[in-house]
């Protein structure tokens, strides 16, 4: 389980850092920064579909088009993070990091989200988000996240792949502890292409479920739909989650999607939902619970995520959950705690 695998590399991690002097720590988390514009200028050279066998980097030069010694340097960094390998005759070789980012292992939208330019730009506002409480989106470029994405298509095309990539790992961990038993319909709030919600009909046939996001979402999903072959039983629905959701589903899922938003947005969107929701139908919320300051966190990494790219966003406690629910009329009556780490909320009316 990935749960304790995490708790495994945090004591590996932890020990590793107190073996080493402190100016070593420091210097080691300043170049971190590196790691993903490597990984970007890896994934936008497709340099991983040339690793399907060995080899040495002037091949790998000759085929992607770019100078030997740079890529070189580039790979050896990369190989050296885990993300490749460098064998003992001095060929580089796909491992299985490597294999996420080929255009088949469906994780490099993320990679092209995370780690580009425009992204890494807002990271450096961080300091105006602590200190000034501002979203550092809007401080590198003038906009918000959102408005950002619909005016540069690229950059939404990367944001719903990566999302994508997102939900079909959710799909995965959710199925055994979705409570789909004696529900007909199925409405995934804030779905994107729907990627979550072809995995669930597909799983279950008897049910039918539709997507609610913005407009701008809607032909990636109905195309999501077709590929899944579950075009008959899905639809989307276009809204501001907002302002309103679509009323008579018996099941509400939300996954990664109340951590993307502050306290006061969050109980809004609860109670569209709340209301929305057919008599004794239920709401699923599923994220991850911060633990504060414990040693290599990724929950603690996606909160500083959400100060770099939202302006009200946050991971949230145990504690911090519980508050929204009963802020939005809600009650959880079960926790599902998940093979991802992440817990799925089961919530009903107050």
């Amino acid at each position: 389980m990935a749960a304790v695998a995490t708790r495994v590399r945090a004591v590996l991690g932890g020990a590793h850092d107190r073996m080493g002097l402190p100016f070593q720590v420091l210097l080691e988390r300043l170049t971190g920064v590196l790691d993903a514009p490597a990984l970007y200028a890896f994934v936008e050279l497709g340099i991983a579909e040339h690793l399907t066998t060995p080899r040495r980097v002037e091949e790998i030069s000759a085929r992607v088009g770019v100078p030997q010694d740079s890529l070189d340097r580039l790979l050896g960094y990369l190989a050296s993070r885990g993300c490749l390998r460098r064998d003992r005759r001095g060929r580089y070789v796909a491992n299985r990091v490597t294999n996420l980012l080929t255009d088949d292992g469906g994780w490099c939208g993320w990679v092209r989200f995370l780690g580009a330019p425009w992204t890494m730009s807002a990271y450096a506002q961080l300091l105006a988000a602590v200190r000034d409480g501002d979203d550092p989106i809007a401080v590198a470029h003038g906009t918000d996240l959102f408005s950002y994405l619909a005016a540069h298509p690229d950059a939404a095309q990367a944001f719903h792949d990566a999302q994508a990539a997102g939900a079909r790992l959710q799909a995965i961990m959710c199925a055994a502890a979705l409570p789909v038993a004696g529900v007909s319909s199925v409405l995934d709030v804030g779905g994107g292409t729907g990627t979550f919600l072809s995995n669930v009909l597909a799983g279950h046939p008897e049910l039918r479920g539709a997507v609610c996001d913005l407009p701008e979402a809607a032909a990636g999903a109905r195309a999501t739909f077709t590929e899944a072959g579950v075009a008959e039983r899905a639809t989307f629905e276009p809204c501001d989650f907002f302002a309103t959701v679509p009323a008579g589903y018996d099941l509400h899922v939300l996954t990664a999607i109340v951590h993307d938003w502050s306290d006061d947005d969050c109980i809004r969107l609860l109670r569209n939902c709340a209301d929305a929701l057919a008599p004794g139908g239920r709401i699923c919320v599923v994220e991850t619970t911060l633990q504060p300051g414990r040693y290599g966190s990724f929950v603690q990494a996606t909160d500083m995520l959400m100060l770099a790219f939202t302006p009200g966003g946050r991971e949230r406690t145990a504690a911090q959950y519980e508050t929204l629910w009963k802020r939005a009329g809600l009650r959880c009556i079960k926790r599902h705690p998940l093979p991802s780490a992440g817990t799925l909320f089961e919530l009903q009316r107050g």
